[in-house]
């Protein structure tokens, strides 16, 4: 099984500037969630605005590119990535103002934080965590424009970027994505049935569920199959789905 550790990503040449770049992406985050009484969306804006401009000038346009690089690089953008997670998970965070800010990063396209925020790595755990907001009640957005950008991304030929895929299906994703998902359980595509395992457990559907049940008369792996057992325990017989709690 492969884990989420990221370890082939395309990424930015010219490390300098992009180390740099990095930096002032971490600031801009730590930023955010350490200055509670600052009001919170209004405060992450006017420090965007600052990275936005001092990139702007410090750095000419197109003086990066996508490609290739080294693990070293690779794991600089997963912490952006992870990050993004960890922020996420925080107990005391106002969840309804970081989800304005994701969605900013995600419509992000003015100046050279766009190669951050676009990249494949990066925007796919934004659009996971803007889909856990959507249906969390958070905001009120369209998931379909998230759904398509994740699907497209499945057909990645990087394994890293179809697995980043994989996991966001299920924040993002809907009943259409059973049959994908059940056929990598199935046929354990790539070493990642687990992960498509998990998806179809958040999605959380009746179908999505009774899908996984009917898989396991199928399955040869033991490991995989008490997996399925484990994931399954808060999901008996009969389960009736999610209600949405939105108003």
């Amino acid at each position: 099984m492969l884990e989420r550790c990221g370890l082939d990503f395309d990424l930015m040449c010219n490390r300098d500037n992009y180390f740099s770049l990095v930096a002032i992406f971490f600031l801009a985050f730590f930023t955010f969630y350490s200055d509670e009484a600052s009001g919170g969306y209004p405060i992450v804006e006017e420090k965007m605005s600052e990275v936005n401009d001092y990139i702007d000038n410090k750095y000419p346009k197109n003086s990066f590119s996508i490609q290739n690089s080294d693990l070293e690089d690779v794991i600089e953008i997963t912490k952006i990535s992870n990050l993004l997670s960890k922020i996420w998970g925080q107990d005391d965070l106002d969840r309804v103002a970081f989800s304005n800010y994701l969605q900013s990063l995600w419509r992000l396209d003015s100046h050279h934080l766009f190669l951050v925020t676009d990249h494949p790595t990066v925007k796919l755990r934004i659009a996971a965590l803007i889909g856990q907001a959507i249906r969390n009640c958070f905001i009120d957005a369209d998931i379909t424009t998230y759904q398509k950008y994740v699907r497209a991304q499945i057909n990645s030929d990087n394994l890293n970027i179809f697995l980043d895929s994989v996991i966001s299906l299920g924040a993002v994703g809907s009943n259409d994505d059973i049959p994908l998902l059940a056929s990598i359980v199935k046929t354990e595509h790539q070493g990642i049935a687990e992960n498509a395992v998990s998806s179809l457990v958040h999605l959380a559907t009746i179908e999505a569920i009774s899908k996984i049940r009917s898989l396991v008369p199928e399955l040869a792996r033991k490991s995989l199959i008490l997996y399925i057992s484990n994931r399954l325990r808060f999901y008996p017989e009969g389960y009736l789905g999610v209600r949405s709690q939105c108003a």
